[in-house]
């Protein structure tokens, strides 16, 4: 999975700016940075995953489709089969 990465010394820099004691500053930004690495993705691979999950589902209902219109079309043979004796 591509993931963005998070500069967690630049964060830690803004949280001392914001007050925060600079070792307590590095831990929060520690803490950020590895959830970032871990939930966070690039858009190019969300984009990516979208489009392929769409695709997927594409297919997925032109199968459907094919499948219910294929049943419609054999319905109406047996029903004029039936009909005329």
């Amino acid at each position: 999975m591509m993931t963005t990465t998070l500069d967690t010394l630049k964060l830690a820099e803004k949280f001392t700016i914001a007050g925060f004691e600079e070792k307590k500053a590095r831990a929060l930004a520690e803490t950020f940075g590895n959830l970032a690495n871990e939930q966070l993705v690039t858009k190019e691979y969300f984009d990516f995953k979208l489009k392929n999950e769409l695709e997927k589902l594409e297919l997925r209902l032109t199968i459907k489709t094919t499948v219910v219109v294929t049943a419609v079309i054999t319905f109406f043979k047996l029903v004029e089969g039936f009909l005329r004796g």
